[in-house]
């Protein structure tokens, strides 16, 4: 959007001024793959439909920059377009506002061509806001006091509303088409038009909760929420698009300027115009989660169509920050193959990878996250040992990238572990051990006793064994081991020989019923969020190995808390 020279020190000074509220973020999940250099003093950008290009307005150059979003570099300049600033693209259609010599305008451009196809002049005061209608039929123009309906094919202005509001600034228009949410940060207020007729007719206004100075909004896909950035407030801002009730501000340092949401409606992207950041909010609990650093005085914003980037563009330094921000699609519901005390997962990769390539796959028992394996991109398959036979178990499974991990795919139809024909050795949910044709003299069970199942990186757990003589005649010269992952290391351990990872305690001779247990001490190694699996086992001189049910050990990093300020 255009603001005067004064009115730029005016934002700025407010955010200045405004109390300053934090933002907590988690360490940041966004990440700047690219810079690109356009003309001075962008203002906004769009996408083409198909992603395939975005078009970055420069007002004091007069021009757009068309970025080839592939490459992330400029393709070409479209010029002629005296203060460009605000864009809205729908089809092959381009709706740009600006103002030659203080005369506002809207003009047209065919994306094909990226011609200048008709101009609509003039509108009342500055044309700080442009939107398309779904249909692009019309389009709507905010100016300094009222809201102007324009034909795209005649680029004439065919009505506008009653000129009774102070200083428009942006709008943004719900997906039917049928309501103009408009601001105006001095305000300060949010207006919202009826423009289902010629002349757009306010229906609702919305002042006071702590508005300070709104200046830009975006609805939500779904239509039912809008979101304004308040500079002046300091607060991402959120409203129902049908009662108007105001939902819980997110507190956002550094003058909010523009809000972008991800297609999915689960993701709103802040600029934080005197921060030099960006600053992600998960919209369903309404917290901000990630903040970026950007280029200089970040403005206008927009998610790419596939969710996958953000671009953000800087108006003092002349750049365009590309942020990769998707996580992925979930996988396909997966299918699933039992074996003995085991089952083979297989699914499909989901067909948005997200912003960054898919690192890993993580497939889990429904009911029981700790079962799970992992299985290196682009391999589609892993098997989940530990399972308990003759139960039925069914599995879910997520992708993980450098933005985040997806949602859980479907789940899978159950199938049933079983033990192998012909009597062959078999893991059960205790750890027990038999083998074909009968018994052994001793037959042991072991058994792992984690003291939680869910570690911080650095942080340590005592980890026990027992093992148990479940036969009828003494088991003799018993030991018991335990096997750590990468990930898990031992820290301690009285009694117990180590080597490469694995620790083991010998245990003596165990009458019939009798048991015997061992305990250790480990720390989590790892500092990024993985799932690791203890192995154990116990044998005698006399007694077959019984192998216990894997551990499963949740690892996550440290929590981050940053307080980032204007």
């Amino acid at each position: 959007m255009f603001h005067s020279p004064a009115a730029r020190r005016l934002l700025v000074t407010i955010a200045a001024t405004a109390a300053t509220l934090g933002v907590a973020s988690s360490a940041s999940a966004l990440s700047v793959i690219a810079t690109t250099n356009v003309g001075t003093g962008p203002m906004n950008v769009a996408f083409s439909p198909d992603g395939a290009l975005a078009y970055v307005t420069n007002q004091t150059t007069g021009s757009i920059s068309v970025i080839d979003t592939a490459s992330h570099t400029v393709a070409q300049t479209i010029t002629g377009l005296p203060s460009a600033n605000a864009i809205s693209i729908v089809g092959a259609t381009a709706a740009v506002s600006g103002s030659t010599s203080g005369t506002p305008w809207v003009k047209f451009i065919d994306l094909a061509t990226n011609t200048v196809t008709g101009t609509a002049q003039p509108l009342n005061g500055y044309a700080p806001g442009v939107a398309l209608h779904p249909n692009g039929a019309s389009a709507w123009a905010t100016a300094t006091t009222e809201l102007s309906t324009i034909d795209t094919t005649t680029a004439t202005i065919t009505g506008s509303s009653i000129p009774n509001f102070v200083s428009y600034t942006a709008v943004a228009l719900n997906p039917a088409g049928t309501r103009a949410w408009v601001t105006s940060y001095n305000g300060p207020y949010v207006r919202v038009f009826d423009i289902t007729t010629v002349n757009p007719t306010p229906v609702q206004t919305i002042s006071g909760g702590g508005i300070g100075s709104p200046v830009e909004v975006a609805i939500a896909p779904n239509g039912q929420r809008a979101y304004v950035a308040d500079c002046g407030g300091v607060a991402l801002r959120n409203y129902d698009t049908t009662s108007y009730a105001a939902g819980t501000a997110v507190p956002i340092a550094g003058c909010p300027w523009a809000v972008a949401i991800n297609p999915a409606g689960t993701l709103a992207f802040v600029t934080r115009y005197s921060a030099n950041k960006v600053t992600e909010v998960d919209l369903a609990t309404g917290t901000a989660i990630a903040t970026v650093d950007v280029g200089g005085s970040p403005q206008g914003a927009v998610v790419s169509p596939d969710g996958s980037l953000l671009y953000v563009v800087n108006n003092t330094t002349g750049t365009v920050s590309v942020i990769a921000v998707g996580r992925p699609d979930a996988p396909t519901s997966p299918s699933a193959t039992a074996g003995d005390g085991q089952a083979t997962v297989s699914w499909t990769a989901p067909a948005v990878a997200g912003g960054t390539p898919i690192t890993t796959y993580t497939a889990s028992v429904v009911g029981n996250p700790l079962l799970s394996c992992t299985a290196t991109a682009p391999a589609t398959s892993c098997t989940i040992t530990g399972l308990t036979n003759d139960t039925a178990y069914a599995f879910t499974v997520t992708a993980t990238n450098g933005q985040g991990t997806s949602a859980a795919s479907a789940a899978s139809s159950p199938v049933t572990p079983r033990a192998q024909a012909g009597g062959a050795a078999q893991q059960t949910s205790s750890g027990s051990a038999s083998t074909a044709g009968g018994s052994t003299a001793a037959s042991l069970a072991a058994t792992l006793l984690p003291s939680r199942s869910t570690l911080r990186a650095g942080q340590s757990m005592r980890l026990a064994i027992r093992a148990r003589n479940t036969g009828g005649t003494p088991a003799n010269g018993v030991t018991a081991c335990m096997r750590m992952p990468t990930g898990l290391v031992i820290t301690g351990g009285a009694g117990a020989t180590r080597s490469n990872g694995t620790a083991c305690f010998a245990m003596g001779t165990l009458a019939a019923g009798a048991q015997a247990t061992r305990t250790m001490t480990v720390r989590a190694a790892a500092t990024r969020r993985v799932v690791v699996r203890v192995a154990a086992w116990a044998r005698g001189t006399n007694a077959t190995r019984a192998q216990a049910t894997p551990v499963a050990v949740r690892i996550v990093p440290r929590p981050a808390r940053v307080m980032v300020t204007g």
